[in-house]
């Protein structure tokens, strides 16, 4: 297998180790096209000079909701925010597009990328989907304390990595544990399992000038909590964000990962309102 190839299947174990999704399935990272619009995607089952990114400017209130927040000129407010769907859903791709009105999310992908079908995220979650109510199906998986990846596109070229996941924080939790549960807290919960996971992966595969911490991103005009992954990996530097987002108890985790040159907080920029 070449470097390339190689890095690629890191990328998906170190997503996987992220969510807890699905730590055994790795997507090969090959593609046939079948037409302008449309590619075959073969998956198969495997187990298995650094520098610092320089801190963003603190420019807001730390926020884990959907709603955004505070003020800053970017690809975010070049659209007016549209009331959020009080109606569930997990997403959808239309054309080059991920679009999530629950949440207030729209991310338009280079045309390199190409999206994973839902035959594919029904086999790295080992459960599936069908097409007559997604959404509520979905709904229902995570209710249950199930963690599901709900969109996922690459470009094997550059490298670059879009992920989007979802939980439900009350899953599994007494109504007294929810009558205490704060927001903050049942997301930072999340991140320690996230920093845990990577951390035990990336030093499983011997990487080196592993920098894995919790920090903030700028996401749709507020400060929200991320994890932020940076490593070296054969010679070659990858570059790591995991955004979080909460509402009602869903929790949305906005992944966007490159190797060599870091493109992941200009990828979070480009997230606008639907």
């Amino acid at each position: 297998m070449i470097k390339k190839e190689r890095i690629l299947l890191i990328l998906a174990v170190l997503v996987a180790a992220a969510t807890a999704a699905a730590l055994v399935f790795v997507p090969r990272v090959q593609r046939t096209k079948l037409s302008p619009d449309e590619y075959e995607v073969e998956a198969s089952y495997r187990e298995e000079e650094y520098t610092p990114a320089a801190e963003e400017e603190d420019i807001g209130t730390l926020s884990v909701s959907g709603e955004g927040a505070g003020a800053q000129e970017n690809a975010a407010e070049k659209k007016e925010q549209v009331p959020l769907s009080d109606r569930f859903t997990a997403g959808r791709f239309e054309g080059n597009s991920y679009i999530n009105e629950y949440f207030g999310v729209h991310y338009e992908m280079d045309d390199d990328m190409f999206y994973y079908p839902q035959s594919t995220l029904d086999q790295i979650n080992k459960h599936t989907i069908n097409e007559a109510d997604p959404d509520q199906q979905i709904k229902r998986v995570i209710d249950n304390g199930k963690d599901l990846l709900v969109a996922y596109a690459i470009d094997p070229d550059s490298m670059k990595m879009f992920q989007v996941a979802l939980h439900f924080a009350y899953a599994l939790k007494s109504e007294e544990q929810i009558a205490r549960a704060q927001d903050k807290q049942l997301v930072k919960d999340s991140m320690d399992q996230a920093v845990s996971n990577i951390n035990r992966y990336l030093n499983s595969i011997r990487a080196s000038n592993i920098n894995v911490r919790e920090t903030t991103a700028y996401l749709l005009g507020a400060r929200r909590p991320c994890v932020f992954v940076q490593a070296k990996i054969y010679d070659t530097q990858l570059n790591e964000r995991i955004t979080y987002m909460m509402r009602d108890g869903y929790v949305l985790e906005i992944t966007t990962a490159s190797y060599g040159q870091d493109k992941t907080a200009q990828m979070l920029r480009s997230i606008t309102w639907p």
